[in-house]
């Protein structure tokens, strides 16, 4: 006895007969559907990604750009004070002035227009620094002698810059009044009006770090962003971590260090991180801010949800007509195989008994009379078969009588003659 299959093997069975059976047709489909749709879709998906990436970096850049616009707002208004007071023929007439007995009142005209641009928000303090000879230089809340400054890393610049005014990075001050601080200054050197040659102070005007900070704090690029900014040597002049300031800047390219804005993607360990930029006019220097790769991915995928969602009704409409395609192939090979077999059939031609060939209504009518043709065929050579075989065994029903009657015959005849000569012994006997 053969073993009995198991019930799992007999319901995959049907199946895989069918799948047999239809393997060109499942071949078709692979190469006619399912290989370009699936190319499509990933060439689709490749481009889409590069695309929302560009969009979402543009999208950072243009929120970085109107901080920086935001920071250059804030500076305007510390420059604004500077020129005020560097413009001003009072601050040079008592700067100026011989030393008197009474200092008071140079002092007392000096903190009027000193006390008079602290009252800018934006202003934390206003500093003199004079000649050490000036009686007031040791007063240390708005006036100090200039030999303190001269240790300063940014002094050479002041020098240098011959009046123009300089900004200095985020650093730790301490004053008298207000304890420690981290200021950013725009100082610039005042000079002799009638002795250009001769340097006669500088001025310093402080802005708090914390006005940077809060502006660059509501940019909301990242959850894992990381904010710096930079001078035009590449030194870090603020930093989200204080420790940092005055380090170097992290290495860029030297493509990107030209431009004045941009998106640099760059290696970031073992992962990969944009770096975004763009500059602060006034100073020079670069607001720059650093997303990892996979944050920007993200929110790529994030901003593709709904387009993601177009795309894919897109496709599956494609994926249907290509459907309707391949069947429409597949109908047409059926109608040429159909016509080859009935090349005879023509309108109004009579098929089966009871039933009259149409004219021709497209494909779709020419597959459903030769399907019809064939069912009256089918039927009809099943007919056929089912009498022949009770022909047959009505044949070899009759053959069987042929051949049993002369020898039942022959037997009865036999059986009587054996009867007739039994009963004459007996009769001779007696």
């Amino acid at each position: 006895m053969k073993p009995h299959a198991p019930r799992w093997l007999n319901w995959l069975m049907p199946p895989l007969r069918g799948i047999v059976a239809a393997r060109y047709w499942l071949m078709a489909y692979v190469l006619l559907i399912l290989l370009p749709v699936s190319l499509l879709l990933y060439s689709y998906y490749q481009k889409s990604a590069a695309i929302l990436e560009q969009e979402v970096t543009r999208s950072m850049l243009q929120t970085l750009r109107q901080t920086g616009i935001n920071l250059q707002y804030q500076m305007d208004r510390v420059r604004d004070t500077s020129n005020a007071l560097f413009m001003n023929p009072y601050l040079y007439k008592y700067v100026m002035g011989p030393d008197t007995d009474d200092p008071f009142d140079t002092v007392k005209g000096l903190r009027s227009l000193i006390g008079a641009a602290e009252s800018n928000d934006n202003v934390f303090r206003i500093r003199l620094f004079v000649e050490d000879t000036k009686l007031y230089a040791g007063e240390k809340i708005n006036f100090f002698p200039l030999a303190n400054l001269k240790a300063r890393s940014w002094y050479p610049r002041i020098v240098e810059a011959g009046g123009s005014m300089v900004w200095t990075g985020a650093y730790k001050e301490s004053y008298i009044d207000k304890g420690d601080a981290y200021v950013l200054s725009s100082a610039r050197m005042l000079r002799d009006p009638d002795r250009y040659d001769r340097m006669i102070g500088v001025l310093v005007v402080d802005m708090t770090e914390q006005t940077l900070r809060d502006i660059i704090g509501r940019v909301e690029l990242s959850e894992q962003k990381l904010l710096y900014i930079t001078d035009r040597e590449g030194k870090l002049i603020w930093h989200t971590d204080k420790a940092m300031i005055g380090q170097p800047a992290p290495l860029v390219d030297e493509a990107a260090a030209s431009e004045e804005e941009g998106a640099v993607k760059f290696a970031h360990g073992k992962d990969t991180a944009y770096r975004i930029f763009t500059t602060i006019p006034s100073t020079g220097w670069k607001l720059t801010a650093e997303v990892p790769a996979a944050e920007i991915t993200r929110q790529a995928f994030t901003l593709n949800r709904f387009s993601g969602a177009a795309a894919l009704l897109g496709v599956s409409v494609l994926f249907l007509l290509l459907v309707f395609v391949l069947m429409a192939f597949v109908i047409q090979s059926m109608n040429r195989r159909s016509a080859a077999r009935h090349p005879h059939d023509s309108p109004g031609r009579r098929g089966a008994p009871g039933r009259v060939w149409g004219k021709a209504g497209g494909n779709l009518n020419l597959l459903e009379r030769s399907v019809d043709h064939m069912l009256h065929k089918v039927k009809e050579l099943m007919e056929e078969t089912y009498t022949a075989k009770v022909q047959e065994r009505e044949a070899q029903s009759r053959a069987l009588q042929a051949q049993i009657n002369p020898h039942f015959l022959y037997n009865t005849l036999d059986t009587i003659n054996w009867a007739a000569m039994g009963r004459g012994l007996t009769m001779s006997a007696r």
